[in-house]
């Protein structure tokens, strides 16, 4: 399944998984989302009801975990991992939940 990433624990010196990530922008329109970004959007609204936030520099990054039996998913933060590297930089989520 395309909306599904494998995300095993990082061996030392490796790179992180090759697990895929998505955004749903605040800001954009509910026709163009689909049942999962639904669900996403409806999380994200639920969490900021009474937060003031610049709804065109906001949203939701979701993703999927599809687990072997023999899989774990290692120690980490939620962070802005492309940024990590080429900037040294880390930029980490207002707010985080797992639903």
């Amino acid at each position: 399944c395309k909306e599904a990433a494998v995300m095993k624990k990082v061996k030392k010196g490796k790179a992180y998984s090759k697990g895929q990530t998505y955004w749903v922008a605040a800001s954009r329109a509910e026709a163009d989302l689909n049942a999962v970004e639904k669900y996403v959007r409806r999380v994200f609204e639920f969490h900021t009801k009474d937060a003031k936030f610049d709804a065109n520099h906001s949203g939701a990054e979701w993703w999927a975990l599809v687990l072997d039996s023999d899989s774990q998913v290692g120690w980490h933060w939620d962070k802005d991992y492309a940024l990590e590297e080429p900037l040294n930089l880390n930029v980490y989520p207002q707010l985080g939940t797992v639903t």
